[in-house]
């Protein structure tokens, strides 16, 4: 009986915890969803939020870039006409790793059209987020973004 009602306790902990680790990855991928779509829409209030005091990134073309100037590339005249030129932004492949209030994503990064959505995305690279978290708020300190190598041309003739 003592066998019983240990495993019975052990299974529920270990429910338990894995419902609590599933409902962390949902956060912290929300986030990062969250961040891809202020990027793709140029909303620089909402990545005012999401990244923390701190925020640095490696931009895709190997820059430093401090929260600043991460955010300020955002602020543009005119919003609407950038957000018309600019693709879908999809995050998606997601390996999440927690480490109590440290979480890192790494996620495959993608653009595609906004209005074709059947024609299927174009994969750009890799990016990693590093969040913590933050008087009850999961929060962006650091992104790296590496794309994918460029497929060699052949050579000319």
């Amino acid at each position: 009986m003592k066998k019983i009602i240990l495993s019975s306790f052990l299974l529920a902990l270990l429910t338990c915890s894995g419902i609590a680790q599933n409902k962390q990855e949902e956060e912290v991928i929300a986030v990062a969803k969250k961040a891809a779509a202020a990027q793709e829409n140029y909303d620089p209030a909402t990545l005012e939020k999401i990244y923390a005091a701190d925020y640095v990134e490696i931009s895709p073309r190997g820059e430093i870039d401090v929260r600043d100037k991460a955010i300020g590339f955002y602020k543009v005249a005119d919003v609407e006409q950038v957000r018309a030129k600019t693709p879908r932004f999809i995050l998606d492949e997601f390996k999440v790793r927690h480490y109590g209030k440290f979480a890192m994503i790494i996620a495959r990064f993608s653009i595609g059209p906004k209005n074709d959505a059947q024609k299927p995305p174009t994969p750009l690279g890799i990016v990693i987020y590093a969040l913590r978290r933050e008087k009850d708020e999961w929060k962006i300190y650091s992104a790296q973004f590496t794309p994918f190598p460029r497929p060699e041309r052949p050579p000319a003739k």
